[in-house]
C-alpha cells in the first residue's frame, strides 16, 4: 500500500471517529436536557403539593373557629341526669365532641384522653368512661365516628363531612393544578387520619370520577373537566 493510500485511510478513519464523537456529544446533550426537564417536573410536583397541603390546612384552621355552647360551663353540666332524660343529655354532647375535635382539628382520639380535659371535666366533675363511649356509640350510629379497636378505647370522628372532606380535596388539586395526588401528601394535610381512611378517601375520588389511580392505593392522577 503505497503512502498516498494510507494517509487516505487514515483520513477517513478520523473523520469517521470524529462523526462518532459528535454522536456521542449529542446524544450526551439530549439525555441532560432529559434530565433537566425531570428534575423541573419534579421540582414543580413538589411545589404545588407543598400549596396543596398548606391550602387543606387552611380550611381546617377556618372551619376550627367555633364556639362551646353555654351550658356546659354550669355546673350541673356534667351531672347525669334521670334515666328518661339521658339519651337527650348524650345526644347535647355529642354535639359538644364534634365541637371539640373541631376546635382542635383532631379526627383520632381515645376516651382516656378526653376524661381529664375540658369540656368533659371541669375540675371538679367529670363525664365518666362508660358515658363517653355511649357518647361515641351516638356519634357512630349517626355515622360520624368509627371504633377503631374492640375495647372502645381509640376512635375516629369525622367532624367534618367525609363527602365534604372529599370533596375539598378535589376541589383544592385541580384549582391548584395538581397533575398527582399521593397518599403521603395527603398525609401530610390529615396527619391524624389512618392510612386505610386515607385509602378510602382516595378510592372514593376515583370512585367519582375525580381521579384514577396510577399505583393502586399509593397515588392517583386527577381527572379535569374537558
Amino acid at each position: 500500500m503505497s503512502e498516498k493510500e494510507l494517509e487516505k485511510k487514515e483520513k477517513v478513519a478520523r473523520k469517521k471517529e470524529e462523526k462518532v464523537a459528535l454522536s456521542e456529544m449529542d446524544l450526551g446533550a439530549e439525555l441532560i436536557e432529559k434530565i433537566k426537564k425531570e428534575v423541573r417536573d419534579i421540582s414543580m410536583l413538589r411545589l404545588l403539593e407543598n400549596e396543596f397541603v398548606n391550602a387543606i390546612r387552611k380550611e381546617l384552621n377556618k372551619l376550627s373557629v367555633v364556639n362551646y355552647p353555654e351550658w356546659i360551663y354550669k355546673p350541673w353540666a356534667r351531672i347525669k341526669p334521670h334515666p328518661n332524660f339521658v339519651e337527650a343529655w348524650y345526644d347535647k354532647w355529642s354535639d359538644v365532641l364534634v365541637t371539640y375535635c373541631r376546635k382542635n382539628k383532631r379526627f383520632r382520639l381515645s376516651i382516656q384522653e378526653l376524661i381529664s380535659v375540658f369540656p368533659f371535666t371541669d375540675g371538679e366533675r367529670s363525664l365518666s368512661l362508660d358515658d363517653l363511649r355511649n357518647i361515641v356509640d351516638l356519634l357512630s350510629k349517626k355515622g360520624i365516628a368509627k371504633w377503631l379497636d374492640s375495647n372502645k378505647v381509640d376512635f375516629l370522628i369525622y367532624w367534618i363531612p367525609k363527602r365534604q372532606l372529599i370533596e375539598k380535596i378535589y376541589e383544592e388539586a385541580r384549582e391548584l393544578g395538581l397533575p398527582i395526588l399521593r397518599i403521603k401528601v395527603i398525609k401530610e394535610a390529615l396527619n391524624d387520619l389512618p392510612v386505610d381512611e386515607l385509602i378510602e378517601i382516595m378510592t372514593e375520588l376515583v370512585n367519582n370520577n375525580y381521579g384514577k389511580w396510577i399505583v393502586f392505593k399509593e397515588a392517583l392522577k386527577i381527572n379535569y373537566p374537558l
